[in-house]
């Protein structure tokens, strides 16, 4: 409720997909040093362009995810929504990814784009 709540302004002007899934979830005790949380995209060709997907998270690390998370969503994720683009930006797909560290808990932001 939250996630829509920070970034309703670019899910509805955008028309943004939400989706909430367990795309390969770390096993019981499995222990990774990076999590991937959420992903916006931005797919030509499709039904809707524009989507963003929450992964699920491990229930030991939701606090200290929600804590870095919630502040980076108009940051980072409604900022790249909103932002800009080029000429001829729309031609191809692109994606904001953003990846728990637990070594450094911080939320990493790398930005795809299809060659």
């Amino acid at each position: 409720m939250e996630l829509c709540a920070l970034l309703s302004l670019a899910v509805e002007q955008l028309d943004v997909e939400v989706w909430f899934r367990g795309y390969k979830p770390p096993r019981p005790n499995e222990a990774r040093e990076n999590y991937p949380i959420i992903e916006v995209s931005y797919s030509p060709g499709t039904d809707r362009l524009w989507q963003l997907t929450m992964a699920s998270i491990p229930r030991a690390l939701r606090a200290d995810v929600r804590t870095v998370l919630l502040p980076a969503l108009p940051e980072n994720v409604r900022s790249w929504l909103l932002a800009r683009r080029p000429t001829g930006w729309d031609l191809r797909y692109h994606a904001l990814r953003g990846n728990f560290s637990v070594v450094t808990q911080t939320l990493e932001f790398v930005e795809h784009d299809a060659a």
